[in-house]
C-alpha cells in the first residue's frame, strides 16, 4: 500500500514538472518550496500554481482533506485539469476513499488519455 502511494506520489510531482506552468527549479529547494506556499487570505485565489504547491504539500504531510480542499479550488477555476484531478485522487486515496480516487483518476484519463506516458515505472 505505502508502495502505491509512494508511485502515485510520484506521479504527480513527475507530472507537475513537465507542466509549462510549473518549474522544476522551483520544486527542487524544499526550502524555497515551504516559503512559496502561503496560506494567508492575501493570496490570488486564481493562482493555481499556489493551490497545487499547497495541495502536494499537504499530501507529503498526509493532510488529504487540506489537498483536496486545494484541488477542488483548482478545479473550480479550472474544470478540465486532469493533474487536479490526480491529486484530488491521492487526497481520496490516502483517506481510503478509493471509489473516489479511481472516479478522480478516471476523469484524469479521460481529460488526458496518455497521461500515464509522461512516467517511467
Amino acid at each position: 500500500m505505502k508502495g502505491l502511494k509512494l508511485a502515485a506520489a510520484i506521479l504527480v510531482f513527475g507530472t507537475l514538472t513537465c507542466t509549462p506552468k510549473s518549474e522544476a527549479k522551483s520544486l527542487s529547494n524544499t526550502q524555497q518550496f515551504i516559503a512559496q506556499v502561503p496560506d494567508s487570505e492575501t493570496e490570488n485565489p486564481n493562482d493555481t500554481e499556489t493551490y497545487f504547491k499547497r495541495g502536494f504539500k499537504r499530501i507529503e504531510s498526509k493532510d488529504y482533506r487540506g489537498a483536496i480542499e486545494d484541488f477542488n479550488q483548482i478545479l473550480k477555476i479550472e474544470p478540465k485539469n486532469a493533474y487536479a484531478y490526480v491529486g484530488r485522487g491521492l487526497g481520496n486515496f490516502g483517506l481510503d476513499e478509493y471509489q473516489a480516487a479511481k472516479t478522480d483518476f478516471d476523469k484524469a484519463i479521460e481529460i488526458t488519455p496518455d497521461i500515464g506516458l509522461l512516467f517511467d515505472f
